[in-house]
């Protein structure tokens, strides 16, 4: 094993990685030499003395051919313990790249002062206001204006188990520990003996489920993410914002709640038959009962702190009133009362602690009424604030836990996350269908046009006599049914609690009948009133625009509904307030991804124009996924490249699957994420316009159209379909237990039954990686010669910020792929010549981008992530072969339980290397 580390540590250098993440390599992989090593593992010596030998011998540039020669020999458990090994050595050092990443921002912190802050922090935007010379005024105004919501969604893109997370999580922190802080040898013994009995139970660990993930195990998970890192997060990134403000303003910032956290965990039915209203109920509960169970610990944290002797006097007046008035309404012992007396903050806390305790038990035994509001808690919690401030000791108050908890309280309210509640435009217009020929109203309402349909739903809207009593007593589909009773859950939680539920989101928003169906079954349940001919809406409607053609139409059809008289009285009932959703997914799934981003481009900036000469307060919602292909990468440069019309200080984000775990697994990285999101917000609220000039604006969309028309007529065809469905794995990725929701809505027979995230995360797996990028290529070669000088376009890619962004987006996906792993999968179709069409278009996105951005390659601009890749890609290289040795077996007739589990345990393991899987 020595020469094999020493040519270990050779290729990190020669990847030039960080001193540092070569450190962590090698102890890595160390330790899992010695644990193998020392229990003479048979499978584990083959693989040294094999395979090893072949990749050091070759300086890790080997001969494709004789490893899949080598491979073909292997039995089953030999092919089940590499593949093991290489995902166990490539999910630590995901978790050692985040501790790098840590590491790096830990020193960049420590290193910066008043004059030069951290890059991407609240301080250096609140000190960019300073120096742009924006007054406090303006500056509480644009602060005032801040409304950040990250949504957290189940989307079936997190591959690993929880117990792996978790368990690998803390394997990395005592590594850390071992490797960066000062301690004792015997200390050093420990921990080392500590890790290798945990790394043991890690290797013997499943890394597949044996059963489908249920949406109650994605609530629990979702839960737990949100609360473990976010509940320290979020008191710091509230005490960043006030110090800058002290800082570079002199003045004291009051607490404000300018992030929220939103969930689709429990409420998403769009697709997935098994998010039930039972399961709905639920998780509200679930999460009441989880951030009332965490406010009862802070308290007694706080009670702990707060020691303070108070006598009664004129100045502490109302927090004896405040007891006084608990006393009367709850049952403390009077041995309590008695002690407390002259310790009354602890008093107070003991009736808070009451009041949850009760709470909890309303909420358990399903109460209509509950006896405790958020808002009662944070004026309780408020009381004792003032108190403290009466007693002329600034520090008291200012700082601890009791602040924490208050700001703690004003995030989370008594939901923790509020849910949203999403379905399918079409069960509502079936449903509607259904109802309306019940009543006899009319039949075959869904064939009718849609002038007549909205023309019907709005006299109905007003005029309908239908009894929801009776609704139970007629026959209707149980799609139907299952529709009726989402509704009637909506009302009977937001009856009990009015933060529970937020949104109502249409999903695939066609017209506008899609939008006022869902008014009017609103209406049938109460959930919409009319008094006095005005509306009183308890929920917001988002529709969600997801393809092209949507994304296009949406500015039309939202006109539309500005002038209609339903949605008019309904928008007055939300205070002249709209959210409207954008899908990143689908639109890149239906054109590709230029066409998707310039789509999403256009239309969320002729929304945001629309909604500001209509003078309506509004939301943009992203509907981001994990990879750059579904709208990921980087959320700050996402928001700095948004039109200028859109930078209205709110916005509201999806994060999904693996991201989730990423972003949010520790508290410092989710704090270091959150803060880059405020400091883009506050950036994007005194950027200058970027509006681009109209011969720009006209060569945008030329390249949108002509790499939309090559991507469908290339991705579109039964050429491409028949090649999609036999070299990748997407047949058993569809049978992945990663998640409740089906991979697609219907059987998988043609482009459109799929779901956008399969459809990415099978070219990931194959290293194609083609929805980031195929026919960009061509559309700028043709736009080049057209204008027959390149240098239209390299002057574009200098002045437009949403062309540099796409560019940017589109070289980071080929720098992942693969080509030469990806044409080995070949072999497993006859129609081989797919793989050229694919290779010539990835040959001219090359030649283009380098000679639009003068860039000898494609990460240029990133030679941290250039270096990663590079060190990963000859390891990730061996798993994808694996997998093809798998696939061909499968395809040869072994179709045996073992090798359905082997190539699960191979897409969990390239998923590991490439740390995306859709």
């Amino acid at each position: 094993m020595r020469n094999n580390l020493k040519n270990l540590i050779k290729f990190s250098a020669e990847q030039l990685l960080t001193k540092s993440l070569t450190k962590r390599v090698i102890y890595i992989a160390t330790i899992l030499d010695e644990i193998y090593s020392e229990n003479n593992i048979k499978e584990y010596q083959i693989l040294r003395n094999s395979l090893f030998n072949v990749i050091i011998k070759s300086n890790f540039k080997y001969n494709y051919n004789k490893i899949q020669t080598l491979f073909k020999k292997w039995s089953i458990d030999q092919i089940d313990f590499s593949l093991k090994f290489f995902s166990t050595f490539f999910h630590l050092l995901n978790q050692a790249e985040l501790q790098e990443i840590n590491s790096i921002n830990k020193k960049r912190s420590d290193n910066s002062n008043v004059k030069k802050p951290l890059s991407d922090s609240i301080q250096e935007s609140i000190k960019l206001y300073k120096e742009s010379n924006i007054s406090l005024n303006q500056t509480l105004n644009y602060i005032d204006k801040i409304n950040i919501i990250p949504t957290f969604t189940a989307h079936p893109t997190e591959a690993r188990r929880q117990s792996l997370l978790d368990k690998q999580q803390a394997l990395t922190l005592d590594i850390e520990k071992l490797l960066f802080t000062e301690i004792s040898k015997n200390k050093k013994e420990y921990l080392n003996e500590k890790i290798k009995r945990s790394l043991t139970m890690l290797l013997l660990t499943d890394d597949l489920r044996t059963t489908r993930v249920t949406v109650s195990d994605e609530i629990k998970n979702t839960i737990y993410h949100c609360t473990r890192s976010l509940w320290n997060a979020i008191p710091e990134l509230h005490k960043d914002l006030s110090n800058s403000m002290k800082l570079y303003y002199d003045y004291e910032l009051k607490t404000k709640d300018f992030i929220k956290f939103r969930t689709w965990v429990g409420g998403d039915r769009d697709g997935n038959p098994n998010v039930t209203n039972e399961i709905t109920q639920n998780a509200i509960s679930i999460q009441k009962i989880t951030i009332l169970e965490k406010y009862k610990n802070s308290l007694t944290e706080v009670y702990r702190d707060l020691s303070l002797k108070i006598r009664k006097s004129e100045k502490n007046i109302d927090l004896f009133k405040s007891i006084k008035n608990d006393l009367k309404k709850i049952k403390i012992s009077n041995h309590i009362v008695e002690r407390l007396k002259f310790e009354p903050i602890r008093l107070k806390i003991n009736c808070i602690q009451f009041k949850i305790d009760v709470l909890i038990s309303d909420i358990k035994n399903n109460k209509n009424e509950l006896s405790y509001s958020a808002l009662e808690f944070q004026e309780d919690l408020n009381v004792i604030y003032e108190t403290l401030k009466k007693q002329n000791f600034s520090i008291l108050y200012k700082n601890g836990p009791l602040n924490d908890l208050i700001i703690r309280s004003k995030t989370f309210g008594f939901i923790l996350m509020s849910l949203d509640i999403r379905q399918h435009s079409n069960n509502h217009e079936k449903a509607i269908d259904e109802i309306f020929s019940s009543f006899n109203i009319i039949n075959n309402y869904s064939k009718i046009d849609e002038i007549n349909k909205s023309k019907i739903l709005c006299d109905q809207f007003f005029n309908s006599k239908i009894n929801i009593d009776k609704i139970s007593s007629h026959k209707f589909s149980k799609e139907t049914i299952q529709l009726l009773e989402t509704f009637k859950t909506i009302k009977s939680e937001l009856r009990k609690d009015s933060s529970c539920i937020s949104s109502y989101i249409i999903s695939m928003t066609h017209t506008k009948s899609d939008i006022l169906e869902v008014l009017f079954l609103l209406k049938l349940f109460d959930v919409i009133l009319i008094k006095n001919n005005r509306l009183i809406s308890y929920i917001d409607v988002v529709p969600l625009y997801e393809t092209i053609d949507d994304l296009y139409n949406a500015p039309n059809l939202l006109m539309e509904l500005i002038n209609d008289n339903v949605y008019s009285k309904y928008l007055i009932s939300r205070n002249n307030f709209q959210e409207v959703m954008l899908g990143y997914s689908d639109s890149n799934k239906d054109g590709g991804m230029g066409m998707a981003t310039w789509a999403l481009n256009e239309s969320q900036e002729k929304i945001a124009k629309l909604f500001n000469e209509k003078n309506i307060n509004h939301r943009l919602f992203h509907g981001r996924g994990g990879s750059v292909s579904r709208g990921g990468g980087k959320t700050k440069l996402a928001i700095l490249s948004l039109p200028k019309e859109c930078q209205n200080g709110t916005i509201r984000m999806t994060e999904q699957g693996e991201v989730i775990s990423y972003r949010y697994g520790s508290g410092e990285i989710a704090k270091r994420h959150l803060e880059q999101i405020v400091n883009a917000v506050l950036k994007g609220l005194i950027s200058k316009s970027n509006i681009s000039k109209k011969d720009e604006i006209s060569l945008l969309s030329k390249i949108a159209r002509s790499s939309e028309e090559v991507y469908k007529n290339k991705i579109f065809s039964n050429e491409c379909w028949d090649f999609f469905i036999n070299v990748s794995p997407i047949k058993h990725i569809s049978r992945l237990p990663i998640a409740s929701r089906p991979a697609s809505r219907s059987t998988l027979e043609s482009f459109n039954d799929l779901r956008a995230i399969p459809w990415v995360f099978s070219w990931i797996q194959t290293r194609y990686n083609i929805p980031g990028w195929f026919g960009l290529g061509s559309s700028l070669y043709e736009i080049s010669n057209q204008k027959k000088d390149i240098e239209v376009l390299i002057n574009l890619y200098k002045k437009s910020a949403i062309f540099q962004h796409l560019l940017n987006k589109m070289s980071f996906e080929m720098a992942r792929a693969q080509l030469p792993i990806s044409k080995l999968y070949t072999d497993l179709t006859n129609n081989k010549e797919f793989h050229n069409i694919i290779q010539d278009e990835f040959n001219l996105c090359i030649e283009m981008y380098k000679l639009i951005t003068k860039n000898k390659s494609l990460l240029q601009r990133s030679p941290v992530i250039e270096n990663s890749i590079k060190f990963r890609n000859p390891i990730a290289d061996l798993i994808n072969l694996i997998q093809i040795e798998l696939l061909n077996r499968w395809k040869n007739g072994n179709k045996e339980k073992e090798i359905q589990k082997s190539i699960f345990a191979s897409i969990n393991a390239i998923a590991a290397s490439m740390q995306t899987t859709g």
